[in-house]
């Protein structure tokens, strides 16, 4: 069975900011409008994917249900498992496949394990419903009008890293350095922003009660 799912982040800036095109003009007008429009696709493409593969964003998470082996497309990470209510353990095939473990053993699941680079099994009891929830690698960008998964607010991030890559193409690594270093800075505060989401009970959390005493 194959899952391909939407990408469905509403809410989380995509079709908002900029597209590939106008990704592409403010790389130019950060001094590389030299660079032919496949040199800078290809500088956002990498600058994409690296501020992607920096953390466990919002916008990658996704959900998907169904018995394994479970192949889905745009596989990058694994969350969590689960099946009848229980977490499963994820294993690496080395461990499952131990001392010749028979992979189509029938019974409850308690583990899984990826064939390949994205199909999902369990262990014992292959073809068992599962559910989980993963992170997803986004499309590259290749038509003017693809606008990436990246919320707006955060783009400015993704064209400096785009001017990174450019920087090192004109051989000037020290300028690449330095402005990486600011990137690596700012994404930071943006992890620590969407690390602390749950504010639920914040006031309880932070509050210090006094004492008579003082």
């Amino acid at each position: 069975m194959t899952i391909v799912l939407n990408p469905g982040v509403s809410g989380l800036g995509v079709g908002v900011g900029l597209n590939l095109g106008q990704a592409r003009t403010a790389l130019g007008l950060r001094g590389f409008d030299y660079l032919t429009a496949p040199q800078q696709t290809y500088m956002l493409n990498t600058a994409k994917d690296e501020l992607e593969d920096l953390w466990e964003w919002p916008w990658l998470q996704a959900t998907a249900a169904g018995p394994t082996p479970l192949t889905l497309a745009d596989f990058k990470l694994m969350l969590t498992v689960a099946s009848g209510g229980l977490e499963l353990l994820g294993l690496d095939l080395r461990q499952v496949a131990q001392d010749g473990t028979d992979l189509s053993l029938l019974g409850t699941p308690a583990y899984w394990w990826l064939e390949g680079t994205n199909i999902l099994h369990a262990w014992p009891g292959d073809g068992t419903p599962v559910t989980l929830a993963y992170l997803r690698e986004s499309p590259a960008l290749i038509n003017s009008s693809d606008q990436p998964w990246i919320p707006a607010r955060y783009q400015p991030l993704w064209i400096d890293l785009a001017v990174c890559e450019a920087y090192k193409d004109s051989d000037n690594y020290t300028a690449s350095q330095a402005l990486r270093a600011d990137v690596m800075v700012r994404i930071q505060d943006v992890i620590g922003r969407y690390e602390v989401r749950n504010r639920q009970h914040s006031l309880l959390i932070s509050g210090r009660w006094y004492s008579e005493d003082e």
